[in-house]
This record gives structure tokens, C-alpha cells and sequence, in this order.
């Protein structure tokens, strides 16, 4: 079975396998590294479902230390939407000489059982943890202080199809000031997001110049829509599962957050979606 799972996991990660294959987006902290967002909603119409979908992407990452030379690095991510708005994430690194057999980490997002579950494969567990209490904190610490964020420059880049999906772009430009651990720089983004109000937040492709260190994209290389194959949504049969508490829930009782909760439930199989 967890061989199984590695297959079917690696296969759509890297070359999205026949008609089951399945990925998605993300975004580029102020932090170099390459991680996948979802764009806020705009103007869609908030009545219009989600689509599910699967779709396929290349992310590259390119840092130019001062005094070295670039360090490239490369993953492949998979991310799937269902019909019950369920999504998971599957990222593996790229294979090299000194990691020949990357871990693919895994996350699941079930808005249905309130749950966030996170494995790898190869692995022996799956951690989940319940959403937060509406109004509870993230996390223990005090909020902590932020400057105001600079204003930023945008510009309408216009419309192109990407692997068949019509999108609109945007650059946006913002200068950072520098901060006590980081020297300035100006943050170029392009942006790539779906106009379909069904796939409202999905970005097809997105590139981020953190000048003058740091170069990040991310390529939409496959796409299918309709509800993805079930057995992405679910870890190995033989993993252990972990609960953990939700955030926040362990504060101390002289910070404003919810009593403990009840240990989450086990991790349910999900079931797969009705015949058309």
C-alpha cells in the first residue's frame, strides 16, 4: 500500500500521470523559498462553487549569494481540489546526487471534518489537527508588532491562456525597507490567476524577484478538471495517526483563548465521489 501511495504520488508530482494525475499554487515569502498561495478572491460572485480540479507545476528557486555562485533548486508540486472543497498538497524535491530519493511531504485540508493532516512518504504517521474555534489565536504568543507594509506598485498585464486556462496578470512592485537581520530590496511579482469565477484564486503561474539575491518561479505544467482520484486524499493504511490539539488551545488560562478541546477524531477514509 505505501508503495503504492509513493507511485501514485510521485507520478503525478513530476509528470502528471495519464488521467489520474493532479497539483496547484502558491506564493514567495519575504524569507527566500517557494511556496504556493492562493489569491484572494476579488469581484467573483461569492454563489458560484468551486470547481475541483487537478494540476501539475514546476517550481524553480534560484539564490545568488554575493560571494558564490547560484544555487538553483527545483520541486514538483500536486495539488487537488474535490467537489467538496477538500485539497491537498503533494511536494516532492527534486532527485540529486547527494538525495537521490526525496520525501514527499503531504497536507490535507478538510474543510468538511475540520481537520488539517499532514504526512510523508515514505513515512509511518499522519498528524491531524482540528481548525481553530472560530475567534480563537493561532497560536500562544502575543500579537506581535509589524511596521505598516509598503504600498505597492501594480500593473495590468492583460489576459493569456496558460495549459488551456484563460488568465489575467498583474506586477507588482514593492520596495522593503531593510529590517535589522535583512538589507533592503525591491520585490517584483507577476502573477498569473484564473479568471473563471469556478477557479477564482488559482494561479497558473507566478514569478518573484527578490533583487538582488533571489529568484523564484512557479509553471502550471498540467491541468484537468472534475473531482480527482480519491486515493490522494487519504495516507498509507498502515500509517500511525497523531492527534494534536488545536491552536491555541493549550494557552495559559490568563490569555484570551478557548478551554482545551476534546482529542480530534481519527483520521476518516474519505469517500470517493458519486458515479457521473
Amino acid at each position: 500500500m505505501r508503495r503504492g501511495m509513493i507511485a501514485v504520488l510521485l507520478c503525478a508530482a513530476s509528470a502528471f500521470c495519464a488521467p489520474s494525475a493532479m497539483s496547484q499554487s502558491t506564493a514567495t515569502p519575504r524569507t527566500p523559498a517557494v511556496t504556493h498561495k492562493s489569491t484572494p478572491p476579488t469581484a467573483a460572485p461569492a454563489n458560484v462553487p468551486l470547481k475541483p480540479f487537478t494540476a501539475n507545476y514546476q517550481l524553480t528557486i534560484t539564490r545568488s549569494p554575493a560571494a558564490a555562485a547560484p544555487v538553483t533548486e527545483q520541486e514538483t508540486q500536486l495539488i487537488a481540489r474535490d467537489s467538496q472543497q477538500r485539497r491537498v498538497v503533494a511536494t516532492t524535491p527534486a532527485a540529486t546526487q547527494k538525495d537521490p530519493n526525496p520525501v514527499t511531504h503531504v497536507s490535507l485540508s478538510d474543510p468538511v471534518a475540520r481537520t488539517n493532516s499532514n504526512w510523508a512518504i515514505p513515512g509511518k504517521e499522519v498528524t491531524v489537527t482540528p481548525f481553530p474555534q472560530p475567534g480563537a489565536r493561532a497560536s500562544c504568543n502575543p500579537p506581535s508588532q509589524h511596521a505598516p507594509a509598503p504600498k505597492p506598485t501594480v500593473q495590468d498585464l492583460g489576459k493569456q491562456t496558460i495549459q488551456g486556462i484563460e488568465t489575467e496578470g498583474k506586477r507588482i512592485t514593492v520596495a522593503v525597507p531593510a529590517t535589522a537581520k535583512e538589507p533592503a530590496m525591491t520585490r517584483i511579482t507577476e502573477e498569473w490567476t484564473a479568471t473563471d469565477p469556478g477557479l477564482r484564486g488559482f494561479v497558473a503561474r507566478e514569478t518573484v524577484d527578490e533583487e538582488p539575491m533571489v529568484k523564484s518561479s512557479q509553471e502550471l505544467e498540467n491541468f484537468q478538471e472534475g473531482d480527482p482520484n480519491p486515493a490522494f486524499f487519504q495516507p498509507p493504511a498502515d500509517y500511525q495517526v497523531v492527534n494534536k490539539p488545536a491552536p491555541g488551545s493549550n494557552c495559559p488560562a490568563n490569555q484570551t483563548a478557548p478551554a482545551i478541546q476534546k482529542a480530534p477524531p481519527k483520521f476518516k477514509p474519505i469517500a470517493p465521489p458519486p458515479p457521473a
